[in-house]
This record gives C-alpha cells, structure tokens and sequence, in this order.
C-alpha cells in the first residue's frame, strides 16, 4: 500500500482528528489514560495519579494533563 493510498482511505478520520486537535502521536497516551481511570474509579485524587503516571512514564504532567483533557472531550 502505498501512502497516498493510506491517505485516501482515512481522510475523512484524519480530517476529523484535525478539526478536533487530535495529534496522531496521542495514541501512545492511550494506555495511560485507562491507567488513569482505573485508579480514579479507586478514589485517587487526580493530582496524585498524575504525579504518580508522569514519574512511572517519565512524561510531564502538563503533557498528561493536556492529552487527558483532550481525550474526555467530547468530538465536534
């Protein structure tokens, strides 16, 4: 398969995920955001799961905090 063959068959996704911000890169967070859910259905305090993710993932919290947010959107 070719690129532009690749392209042209999810276009219309990618287009979607531009209109929502959505950077292809943020599907590495994607693991760590169910680890973030499973430990806030357990009661942690968020700021605590995000010191906790950023230090076991070595990944800022500012960056956590921005992909998460992004991921509990809702999509336009």
């Amino acid at each position: 398969m070719q690129v532009f063959e690749m392209l042209s068959l999810c276009a219309g996704l990618i287009g979607r995920m531009r209109a929502n911000n959505i950077k292809v890169e943020d599907v590495e967070y994607l693991p760590l955001f169910e680890e973030y859910r499973s430990m806030k259905e357990r009661g942690e305090k968020v700021t605590y799961i995000m010191t906790y993710l950023s230090e076991k993932h070595n990944v800022s919290e500012r960056t956590l905090y921005r992909v998460f947010s992004l991921f509990m959107r809702e999509c336009k």
